[in-house]
């Protein structure tokens, strides 16, 4: 296999995958997912998957990381993910190793310039001779000017207060995702979410914290033509999502999304109600807690998951209910070699659920809803 300049492949790697997957592959920009460096994309309309039996809930499969300058592809059976190179062995459907002269001669056609091979001085071939090239670097300059303007401005930011100031017009009128209207105002009027509605939108605002008490940013839940979605605020810290009353709580249920934590919630109470009518909301919360991590798993998210822990002194049960996915099972793995370390096994009863072929608990609940819902 041919070997290439180091110099001229970390050239190439500088390539912004949006500027590739838009120009030269025509896929589609769908929404900003978290800050303004993280973009979705989606090739056509029908590149939607993990979707409910209503069409609900689309996930659009690509989703690329500006400032990192990488990917990662969610598909159901085998997720991918990496930089330019592995991008563009998923758009072709080649093999990185195999077809890697193949990946680095697109790459280097799309921008102008010969590939240059390890035995040949990177100056015998001046890049900026390339035009496109330059805009690329361009490009990429920008981009990190806008992430450091947003690093600045979020470090000045206090989310207690912009949360506690968001103005509440109204009371939810309907289930949303099989999540009862009652548990939603429940929460509503705990102050644990905000609601409210515009000509356009219905907006569900979430807290996300770094421990029990510091809220470091806001996630949007917004309903649009496609359904309820999330949005992270432009602003925000990545955090999670919690609710319970940690004094009395004895089961503690961790998910990936804000619906699959309500899913549990909802999946308790609608249990304990089927069997007791006078059970309460009130109960419920001070039964189960949940965590959502909202979506990934890093060190400030593991760290206040064992902060909730470790405010939670009635606790006796720990339910890992990540996705059935690639990804889901990865996280059930971090977590349960987290509370080995911290020597928790012994301490607490660990159980991790399997939804049996369907994709999450909140999928599963809209699933069983009539089965589980109580007769009044």
């Amino acid at each position: 296999m041919k070997r290439f300049n180091e110099v001229f492949l970390n050239q190439l790697k500088q390539i912004p995958i949006n500027e590739v997957a838009e120009k030269l592959y025509g896929m589609t920009f769908d929404y900003i997912k978290s800050t303004k460096t993280t973009y979705v994309y989606r090739e056509s309309e029908s590149d939607i998957i993990r979707t409910d039996n209503k069409g609900n809930n689309p996930r659009p499969k690509i989703v690329v990381n500006l400032a990192k300058n990488v990917f990662i592809s969610h598909n159901y059976k085998n997720d991918s993910y990496g930089d330019i190179f592995n991008f563009i062995a998923l758009k072709e459907s080649w093999d990185v190793r195999t077809n890697f002269p193949s990946i680095v001669k697109k790459l280097a056609d799309y921008v102008g310039v010969v590939p240059i091979l390890d035995n040949q001085n990177f100056n015998t071939f001046n890049f900026d001779n390339s035009k496109k090239f330059e805009k690329l670097k361009q490009k990429r300059e920008e981009i990190k000017r806008q992430i450091a303007k947003y690093e600045k401005e979020k470090n000045n930011i206090n989310w207690k207060e912009v949360f506690e100031n968001i103005k509440v017009n109204r009371h939810y009128t309907d289930d949303i995702r099989g999540i009862s209207a009652e548990l939603l105002n429940y929460l509503r009027n705990q102050g644990k979410i905000k609601y409210y509605k515009t000509q356009k939108y219905a907006i569900t605002k979430v807290p996300l914290y770094s421990n029990v008490k510091t809220i470091c940013g806001i996630m949007d839940i917004y309903r649009n033509n496609n359904g309820w979605q999330k949005l992270l605020n432009k602003y925000s810290k990545s955090g999670i999502f919690y609710t319970g009353n940690l004094k009395n709580i004895r089961s503690l249920v961790l998910t990936e999304s804000f619906f699959d934590a309500l899913s549990a919630l909802q999946f308790k109470y609608y249990k304990e109600r089927r069997k007791n009518l006078l059970y309460s909301l009130d109960n419920l919360n001070n039964e189960v807690g949940t965590i959502a991590t909202a979506g990934i798993l890093c060190d400030l998210k593991t760290n206040t998951i064992l902060d909730i822990i470790k405010n939670s002194p009635q606790l006796k049960n720990i339910v890992l209910a990540f996705d059935d996915d690639n990804q889901g099972h990865k996280y059930t793995q971090e977590i349960k070699k987290l509370l080995e370390q911290k020597e928790f096994l012994d301490k607490y009863n660990i159980k991790i659920i399997s939804f049996h072929g369907f994709k999450d608990l909140n999928e599963f609940l809209q699933t069983k809803l009539q089965s589980v819902r109580p007769k009044l």
